[in-house]
C-alpha cells in the first residue's frame, strides 16, 4: 500500500469516527433532554394518585419520594422509542441541512456505513424497551405496592 492510499484510508477512518461521535452525541443529548421532559410530565400528572395512596397509607416523606422514583419506568417503554425516533430525524435533518452528509459521500463513505450508527441506536433502544416493559416496569410496580403496603 502505498503512503498516499494510507493517509487516505486514516483520513476515511477519522472522518467516519468523527461522524459518528457527533451523530450519536447530538441524538442521544436530544433524547435525554425529551425523556427528563416526559417523565416530568408524566410524574406531574401522577402526583395526586401518588400522594392520595401516600395519605391513605400513611406513608413516610422518604417513601414517598421513593414511590415517584418507581413510577418512573412506567413511561419508558412508550416513551423511548418515540424521543429516539424524533432525535434521529432532527439530528439527520439537521445534517442534510448543513450538507454534512453530502461531505460524507462526497469523501467515499458508502450510504450503508453512515447508517450504522442508526442501526447501533435502535438496536440499543429495542433492548432498553423490552427490558424496562418486561423486567424494570413489573418489578417497580411491585416494589411501589410493597412500599404502601408496608
Amino acid at each position: 500500500m502505498t503512503h498516499a492510499a494510507s493517509r487516505l484510508t486514516r483520513f476515511r477512518n477519522w472522518l467516519k469516527t468523527l461522524y459518528v461521535r457527533q451523530f450519536l452525541r447530538s441524538v442521544l443529548l436530544q433524547a435525554a433532554m425529551a425523556m427528563g421532559v416526559i417523565e416530568a410530565i408524566f410524574l406531574a400528572e401522577r402526583v395526586p394518585m401518588i400522594f392520595r395512596d401516600v395519605i391513605h397509607n400513611h406513608v413516610s416523606v422518604l417513601d414517598t419520594g421513593l414511590i415517584f422514583l418507581l413510577s418512573a419506568p412506567q413511561i419508558l417503554d412508550l416513551a423511548l422509542p418515540l424521543v429516539l425516533t424524533v432525535a434521529i430525524y432532527r439530528t439527520v435533518l439537521t445534517m442534510r441541512e448543513s450538507r454534512e452528509l453530502l461531505v460524507l459521500c462526497a469523501s467515499g463513505q458508502s450510504p450503508f456505513s453512515c447508517m450504522k450508527p442508526l442501526g447501533l441506536v435502535t438496536v440499543v433502544a429495542l433492548i432498553c424497551s423490552i427490558t424496562s416493559s418486561g423486567l424494570i416496569n413489573p418489578a417497580a410496580l411491585y416494589s411501589q405496592r410493597l412500599v404502601l403496603f408496608n
